[in-house]
């Protein structure tokens, strides 16, 4: 199968597309959807950062990197 090329959009296109890719990709839009889940992970996280030093030192790690990609 060819991949068609990509067309130019109109600027109501555009603006529509960059509407949708703007609501649905907040860094943190499950946590709405799933608000109970959101607060287990949060306490699991909580426990896992409060005992164990390589624990918070990964998770912060993690976050860190998470951040830098986002900011692209």
């Amino acid at each position: 199968m060819e991949r068609q090329a990509a067309q130019p959009l109109n600027p109501e296109d555009a603006k529509a597309r960059l509407r949708a890719v703007a609501t649905g990709g907040q860094a943190l839009s499950w946590v709405r959807s799933y608000p109970r889940e959101g607060m287990l992970v949060a306490f699991i996280l909580g426990i896992l950062m409060g005992a164990s030093s390589s624990a918070r030192q990964a998770l912060v790690s993690g976050l860190v990197a998470l951040l830098k990609r986002s900011r692209l």
